[in-house]
């Protein structure tokens, strides 16, 4: 069985490190795909379908923090 694993995202850090040139248009899927590859990155891992959908077993928590939101998955039994 896997060990739990708790990744966090901060969503204001993926927002200033978006290019300054960024289209207006694009800049929320952007930051959706960049949400969930900073969360792969974490090692957590998702269901096969667009957004954010961790597979199971997982807890995921969002807090406002200043204008952008803070994402936590946990995933897998501790």
């Amino acid at each position: 069985m896997r060990d739990a694993i708790t990744a966090t995202v901060h969503v204001g850090d993926l927002y200033k490190s978006l290019p300054s040139n960024a289209r207006k248009i694009n800049v929320e899927d952007q930051i959706k795909a960049m949400i969930k590859a900073e969360f792969e990155r974490q090692g957590i891992r998702f269901l096969d379908k667009p957004g954010l959908y961790p597979a199971a077993p997982y807890h995921m928590r969002k807090e406002d923090i200043g204008a952008f939101p803070v994402i936590t998955i946990k995933q897998g039994r501790a």
